[in-house]
């Protein structure tokens, strides 16, 4: 019916690049405006990278993508996990004004200090230093 007039598939390459250009474009700066997410899994970020890496060049199917140089091997995990680093010591009213409000009242809780959500960073920070020192006496 339609002849040879229709292509039965379409390639990127028989599409003029001044017409793919912008398109390109405006999909790399979504790629890049994505990678800014602060809540990306390492492997999600790797993903769009890659995006980025091969935006604008042909896909490679099947057996030929072998074919391909692919990335170094990752190197293995370390066999020993780093040690965690020794807690803050909070002793003095400034280090525990540098804690955030909810921070001081799980501070609180955990030494059994009655505190209240109510109160000020100030108020709570000297409830716990008071409480700690009437258990050194």
């Amino acid at each position: 019916m339609w002849g040879d007039a229709v292509p039965r598939f379409l390639s990127a390459k028989d599409i003029p690049m001044a017409k793919r250009k912008p398109h390109l474009n405006r999909y790399r700066r979504q790629l890049r405006e994505a990678l800014l997410n602060p809540g990306l899994t390492k492997e999600k970020r790797a993903e769009i990278k890659e995006q980025l890496r091969t935006l604008g060049q042909p896909k490679i199917y099947g057996a030929a993508k072998a074919a391909t140089p692919q990335h170094p091997p990752t190197p293995p995990p370390d066999p020993e996990p780093d040690p965690e680093p020794a807690p803050k010591v909070l002793e003095t009213l400034e280090d525990l004004m540098g804690e955030g409000h909810a921070d001081l009242l799980g501070i609180a809780e955990g030494e059994g200090v009655e505190a209240y959500k109510s109160w000020t960073k100030e108020r709570i920070a000297q409830a716990i230093l008071d409480h700690r020192a009437e258990a050194a006496e």
